[in-house]
């Protein structure tokens, strides 16, 4: 009785989500997919094995450009000295600068094999402005990628000093980008840590921005199966949109501003006064603006990221003091500054040797 009640309910929240969003239930449209994976850190194996299988898909109904950043396999190990990662990093088949463009009918592939940093502003800038050329369509579905916390994403060891895109920046390319094509962008952001409320609110006011979803791994190394995505929704001839929100796991963020206009006051009035009663009101109003669906485990609860109330200050370079935050966060396991700083230091010299 009780999976009956949830099975109702589930697929009625989907409906509510269709009809936000404004797409047709039971027709699949076409899909312009761009795949953005950073992958110049532990996700290298994952983000390579992944856009494999983008190699496989053949539809009519799709057009796929995806370039993936893909850390050289002996600098991947050195991921292996952290003990919760030693199992579960794979390994590389051959590292380096991977794109792929697939027309619906054509496939062409291209590998250079050198590293080169996934987190400049420049570079995300330059890879989705291909990718609008060469699908010339008014909507992209934009699929990001990467390794996150809560000041920036795509985070990347490949050049002097480890680096981030920063949240702002991320908005800043998507709005200059949708400006200059007369496009709007569905986003897929699949990042692990993010602030709960900052980053949603700042994409959600992004007017060439036309839907947001927060892809939740169910473990760390499980990124958006994007490959899957795309062949379930061909399976059932159903929106993609209508798939993605259906069977994945995730957060939908709406665009709606007066909902948003409440949950942001509920949220500085929290802050003004902490306690339980605050927590409650902004809790229900965050509920109307971040939707929560996990289809395998409906009474969890979603992993909220609500430490301070703003963004702390958003810098391109990652802080040794980052790093072990982020390796508490993500593995429940850090070093001390000594090895650390060692650590970084292996990794550098890695990359150096690779890109001679």
């Amino acid at each position: 009785m009780a999976l009956a009640t949830f099975l109702f309910y589930f697929r009625k929240l989907v409906h509510i989500l269709i009809e936000m969003i404004g797409i047709g239930v039971g027709v699949m449209a076409a899909c312009n997919l761009l795949v953005y994976g950073s992958g110049n850190c532990e996700l290298a194996a994952v983000i390579e094995a992944e856009v494999s299988r983008l190699l496989q898909v053949e539809s009519e109904e799709v057009k796929i450009f995806a370039r993936g950043y893909i850390l050289e396999n002996s600098c991947l190990a050195l991921y292996k000295r952290f003990t919760p990662l030693k199992e579960q990093l794979g390994q590389v088949k051959k590292g380096g600068l991977y794109e792929y463009f697939y027309d619906g009918a054509e496939k062409v592939e291209r590998q250079e094999l050198r590293m080169e940093s996934s987190a400049h502003k420049e570079t995300l800038e330059e890879c989705v402005q291909i990718g609008i050329k060469r699908m010339r369509a008014e909507v992209i579905t934009l699929v990001l990628i990467g390794e996150s916390n809560e000041t920036g994403l795509f985070w990347d060891f490949t050049e002097e000093h480890p680096s981030k895109l920063t949240y702002k920046a991320l908005d800043e390319v998507l709005y200059k980008l949708g400006k200059r094509n007369h496009i709007k962008f569905d986003v897929i952001m699949d990042i692990p840590i993010w602030h709960g409320i900052e980053v949603p609110h700042a994409l959600a006011k992004n007017p060439y921005i036309k839907s947001l979803f927060m892809y939740e791994r169910q473990t760390p190394l499980h990124i958006f199966p994007v490959a899957c995505w795309i062949q379930r929704t061909y399976l059932e001839q159903k929106n993609y949109l209508e798939v993605l929100y259906k069977y994945f796991t995730g957060y939908y963020v709406t665009l709606d501003q007066e909902k948003w206009k409440e949950c942001m006051d509920s949220w500085r009035r929290y802050w003004d006064s902490p306690d339980h009663i605050m927590w409650r009101q902004f809790y229900e109003n965050y509920k109307a603006v971040v939707l929560y669906t996990n289809p395998e485990k409906p009474t969890q609860y979603a992993k909220l990221y609500f430490r301070q109330q703003y963004i702390p200050e958003q810098r391109e370079t990652i802080s040794e003091q980052e790093l072990q935050d982020y390796l508490v966060e993500m593995y429940h396991t850090t070093f001390d500054d000594k090895n650390i700083k060692l650590w970084l230091t292996d990794f550098k010299t890695c990359v150096d040797y690779y890109k001679l």
